[in-house]
């Protein structure tokens, strides 16, 4: 190796951090985790739904069925990535992340067309109905009686209203948690996206891509073409730098 060439070593490379102090290496894996197990946890409550003889609104089986493949899409990806991001696989994390963006899009365009249907007074009614229709049964067999008075049957059916309401409000903020949860993880997994490209131009051409003013030269070479060098190694090992950050 040229002497005059002092290389940028990879223990020099910029731990980022979110969340003030959390490495954004054990922030990928852990949110990866969290993610996929809330993905996970969702896609199974749909087809538990979708499978039940209770499913109060059978006209939306299409939207669940496509929703438990969107979430069990997502259960894959994360796997993917969190070996990525255990092995320290550049080309894993950076595929992790473009998989990541066009789930996060899918999810978004699929999610909210299926709580428009959810929400539609037709759905709800729909659920109302079939609420008080298990309610009434259940009350019959509990009193061993064939009619119910009007007075219980006016409870039960307040408490359907309730209960589909409250239903409504659950379903919507689940996938606005689980849409930020995706998203944060995305942000995050752009960072240490940029963390192994550093790591990657430091190991492969013992350059710092992230330093404007490297504290290294080139012997004997004039400044811009060493800028020039400099430069055409950043874009070698980190061509989407500059995309992510801005």
């Amino acid at each position: 190796m040229d002497p005059a060439f002092v290389p940028f070593q990879p223990s020099q490379v910029r731990h980022r951090c979110f969340c003030f102090c959390i490495p954004v290496r054990w922030g990928t894996w852990v949110l990866t985790a969290l993610t996929a197990v809330l993905s996970a946890t969702i896609a199974l409550a749909t087809l538990l739904s979708l499978w039940s003889d209770d499913n109060d609104m059978p006209r939306l089986a299409a939207v669940q069925v496509v929703m438990v493949f969107v979430w069990s899409g997502l259960v894959v990806i994360c796997g993917f990535g969190w070996v990525g991001t255990i092995m320290q696989k550049s080309a894993w994390v950076e595929c992790y992340y473009e998989f990541c963006w066009w789930h996060l899009w899918a999810n978004v365009l699929f999610g909210f067309f299926g709580l428009l249907l959810f929400n539609l007074p037709v759905s709800r009614a729909e659920s109302v109905a079939s609420c008080y229709t298990v309610g009434m049964a259940q009350e019959q067999l509990m009193h061993l009686a064939y009619k119910v008075s009007a007075e219980r049957a006016n409870a039960i059916a307040a408490t359907c209203q309730s209960q589909t309401q409250l239903g409504v409000i659950l379903v919507d903020l689940v996938w606005a948690v689980a849409i930020l949860t995706e998203l944060w993880l995305i942000l995050v997994v752009g960072h240490y996206t940029d963390e192994l490209a550093d790591r990657d131009a430091a190991i492969e051409f013992g350059v710092d891509i992230e330093n404007p003013n490297p504290p290294y030269h080139f012997a004997g070479i004039p400044p811009e073409e060493k800028h020039e060098r400099y430069h055409s190694a950043g874009k070698h090992s980190k061509k989407s730098h500059h995309r992510r950050r801005h």
